[in-house]
């Protein structure tokens, strides 16, 4: 190839990011100069870290110009971050940036100079916000609304385009409707919600569930440490694990569950852990005759304690799956769980274990904290379950508050009307306004006034409501549906 003169001032730009003129090939090169460094003994391996100048006599570097050793142009356009030169008769790519070396070859290809350059030092470019300058910018395609974050100089070149384009004044961005920006912004009404709002606030009943019984588990926590302390210790290594499961099938255990240690954040993963421990009890007394170093094993009265809670924990469990179900509708099973919780609780209250009775203390007054009074969608949603209807409410609450549990029925039913009429008197009135337009331009010649015309609509939206109204007495009226394993009425 032919070699250009050290005294040459050729200069390459940068045609990847438009960075500016590259140093210059030809230049002499300096002792601090990168060009000074090293060369790998492997001309195909690429060294990230620049050796010292004084290190390459500078008598070995010769600087060559921009082409391959057949003459050609180096095309890639990679070559202009970096410097190729010679040092010791071998071609070498200095980095422009850092000084890496890179092998020079050109019959090596230049994909490390692209990997090392991207990795290094390419600049990411803000693609929310290109995507969405390019959408708007290609008049070939329409807008596209995507993710999208303010970009203020991008704002100041559409304005300025746009007074120039348009002739406007400088004084524009002064003016009162240009400043009313809020106008873009349609707030919502907190009266358009339905009922004012009144259904609008429901907290999440899984996660109340979640509250609830973590306050439980911080009571029992010192209960089950010892089983807690026996699980870390038998999953602490691979050996210990293996020795675990060579006892379990020396005393023909059948669970295939594997030992799990619980988690704070999760309060199911403490039942599942002591649901396994429970299957393995036999197995960690056999080994704790084996192993002198295990001394964490729980006593009788400890196991007895597991089990209890193992068993008030189980009926949790199962309500918190059936609320975090996604493939059938899960609102309607919220009331009776809800009162099933309730009813455990009470009933907890009473037990014989003093732990026990603790934790179902602390649970009570967070319940009572979130659910003592219940939320009207969630028994609107247990009457509209043709398998439940009136009759769970009555059953449930006559259980809770045998006192008042008549006026919390009907609490329940009000609400229920009180949303048919909410979804009927938009509808009915615009049916009513169409239905006494079409009257009114029927009987011109009579020429009715406008209070007849407010007639005709208000005994239409009456009969509207009166059907609706009859509809839902019937439906409440009518017996339940018995409940099956194929009920499916969604």
């Amino acid at each position: 190839m032919s070699e250009s003169p050290v005294g040459s001032s050729a200069q390459s730009t940068n045609p990847v990011d438009g960075s500016g003129p590259s140093q210059p090939s030809g230049s002499p090169v300096p002792s601090s100069s990168p060009l000074n460094n090293h060369a790998s003994d492997n001309p195909t391996n690429a060294s990230d870290n620049p050796t010292h100048p004084s290190d390459i006599p500078t008598d070995e570097v010769e600087v060559v110009s921009e082409k391959s050793d057949d003459g050609k142009r180096l095309r890639s356009p990679y070559w202009a971050h970096y410097n190729r030169v010679k040092i010791s008769g071998i071609y070498k790519a200095i980095c422009k940036y850092c000084g890496a070396k890179l092998s020079g070859e050109t019959r090596n290809g230049t994909s490390h100079l692209k990997e090392h350059y991207i990795r290094k030092h390419e600049k990411k470019d803000n693609m929310r916000q290109q995507v969405l300058t390019n959408n708007f910018m290609n008049k070939d395609r329409p807008p596209l609304l995507t993710s999208y974050s303010f970009d203020h100089e991008t704002a100041r070149k559409e304005l300025a385009s746009a007074i120039i384009m348009h002739e406007y004044p400088l004084s524009i961005v002064d003016h009162v409707g240009f400043r009313r920006i809020d106008l873009l912004w349609d707030k919502l009404d907190s009266a358009s919600l339905m009922l004012g709002g009144e259904l609008f606030h429901m907290r999440c009943c899984a996660h109340i569930l979640n509250l609830i019984v973590k306050d439980g588990l911080d009571v029992i926590k010192v209960g089950i440490e010892k089983i807690r302390d026996s699980v870390a210790y038998w999953t602490a290594s691979q050996k210990r694990e293996e020795k675990f499961e060579e006892t379990v099938r020396q005393l023909n255990v059948t669970s295939t569950k594997k030992l799990g240690l619980d988690c704070v954040t999760r309060w199911n993963s403490t039942f599942l852990m002591l649901q396994t421990a429970l299957l393995y009890k036999d197995v960690f007394i056999r080994l704790s005759k084996r192993d002198a170093q295990y001394n964490s094993l729980p006593s009788e009265r400890e196991w007895g304690f597991a089990r209890d809670v193992c068993q008030k924990l189980k009926f949790f469990f199962k309500v918190t799956e059936l609320f975090s179900g996604t493939k059938y509708p899960t609102t309607n099973q919220c009331f009776p769980n809800i009162c099933e919780i309730r009813l455990e609780l009470r009933d907890w209250l009473h037990s014989e274990n003093q732990v026990i009775r603790e934790m179902a203390k602390r649970m009570v007054e967070k319940f009572d904290k979130y659910w003592s009074v219940v939320h009207g969608v969630v028994g609107v949603s247990a009457v509209l379950d043709p398998r439940y209807k009136i009759n769970v409410l009555e059953f449930y609450f006559k259980l809770l508050f045998p006192t008042s549990y008549t006026e919390e029925v009907d609490k329940v039913r009000a609400l229920c009307y009180k949303l048919l009429k909410e979804y009927q008197c938009p509808n009915s009135m615009m049916e009513g306004i169409g239905d006494s337009s079409s009257q009114s331009s029927s009987i011109d010649e009579e020429s009715l006034s406008k209070y007849d015309v407010y007639m005709l609509r208000e005994s239409k939206r009456s009969r509207t409501i009166d059907t609706a109204k009859l509809e839902l007495d019937h439906y409440l009226s009518e017996a339940a549906l018995p409940k099956s394993a194929g009920f499916d009425e969604w």
